[in-house]
């Protein structure tokens, strides 16, 4: 991480807006301009098609100027910033996840679900500034799923879902049309083999899926995309389904919002 930040600090001095070039390129050019309308008003071998060519470059001439030296490195100096920002809280979250006893999904640790049919269910939040669904609580489980730092949240006691926790970090999503799945509200409870559940216990499962957002439903992908018609849709907390497909969790759908900015 510290090399990741120091990467950060030379790519930020490097996009540094500068508007000083612009400037002078833009007098040079309103003078160069000038010059060309005199020349052409006293000059008549001075043909059209000629002086629209000079003037078409002297126009464009500045306006590149300010693209290249302003515009662009403002624009990269946010991102740069809003990725930094995303580091420093990923370190955060690594931090917090030290006090917990870490597993990978693998031949000898199985993680599935099983669901119950409900009326209600409960609600999660997405903060867009921090990239948080926020950390999991000391006493409860987490279990991670795709590349990303986020997943559902166990209690211990019941293994059952009671949340969405963790990071969701924008600089990692692919842009996507994606077709919500159609779900029914559920309970879900988690079963593992090869490892128990209990505090502290963080289990990463799929850990190769990638996360898709679609700007316009707001919705994430965790996963794989496809829905077949046998797969199950639960939606487990209003705005967040998980497709299980013989228990085996698939993808994690989330609402966090429309139209947010990428990194």
């Amino acid at each position: 991480m510290l090399n990741v930040s120091k990467d950060l600090e030379k790519d930020k001095k490097k996009n540094k807006p500068n508007i000083v070039a612009p400037i002078i390129n833009t007098v040079i050019s309103g003078v160069a301009i000038i010059a060309v309308i005199i020349l052409k008003v006293l000059t008549s071998e001075f043909n059209w098609g000629l002086f629209i060519c000079f003037m078409v470059v002297l126009v464009l001439f500045p306006v590149a100027s300010w693209y290249n030296s302003y515009f662009s490195k403002k624009q990269k100096t946010k991102m740069l910033g809003s990725f930094e920002k995303e580091t420093e809280l990923i370190v955060e979250f690594m931090q917090y996840r030290k006090h917990y006893k870490a597993f990978e999904e693998s031949e000898k640790i199985k993680v599935t679900f099983d669901f119950e049919k409900c009326d209600e269910v409960g609600k999660f939040t997405y903060n867009v500034e921090k990239s948080s669904l926020g950390f999991p609580h000391h006493s409860n489980a987490l279990i991670s799923i795709g590349i990303g730092f986020a997943g559902v949240e166990i209690d211990p006691d019941n293994k059952i879902v009671i949340g969405v926790k963790g990071l969701l970090p924008r600089s990692i999503w692919l842009k996507k049309k994606l077709k919500t799945p159609s779900a029914v509200k559920g309970i879900l409870k988690v079963k593992t083999i090869g490892v128990d559940i209990r505090n502290k216990t963080y289990i990463q499962i799929n850990k190769q899926d990638d996360t898709y957002y679609d700007e316009r439903s707001g919705f994430i992908c965790i996963g794989d995309r496809k829905v077949y018609d046998f797969d199950d849709c639960i939606e487990f907390l209003n705005g967040a389904i998980i497709v299980l497909r013989d228990g085996k969790v698939i993808s994690l759908w989330l609402k966090v919002g429309s139209n947010l900015p990428l990194f």
